[in-house]
């Protein structure tokens, strides 16, 4: 947990069938704006993006944009809980106004 009881902080690895990836991650809530915000660092990179979320029912969705490698990116992401604890993540990926695809599946435990 993180300052005052609103912040989440942790480190990840992304294991899949392409490369890993390395990071860590800071998810607040912001009570004025009343929304969370995420915010991902990886090892490999310079960069950093931030998305803002809010609840949909029971699924956390943050959305975002950004520039990366030259190409204008739309990001969802959506959090899932499971049932008897844990969370499944997807994430879906629109790049240069293109249709938005899923990009990735991780659970958690």
């Amino acid at each position: 947990m993180g300052p005052q009881g609103r912040s989440i902080i942790h480190a990840f690895v992304s294991h899949g069938t392409g490369d890993n990836y390395e990071g860590i991650e800071v998810m607040t809530w912001d009570p004025k704006e009343k929304v969370y915000r995420d915010h991902s660092l990886w090892y490999d990179s310079a960069d950093q993006w931030t998305y803002v979320g809010h609840f949909e029912g029971d699924t956390l969705v943050y959305r975002g944009e950004f520039e990366f490698d030259g190409k204008h990116i739309k990001f969802r992401s959506e959090t899932h809980p499971r049932q008897g604890g844990g969370f499944t993540l997807d994430e879906f990926m629109g790049v240069d106004g293109g249709p938005e695809q899923k990009v990735l599946r991780g659970t958690a435990v």
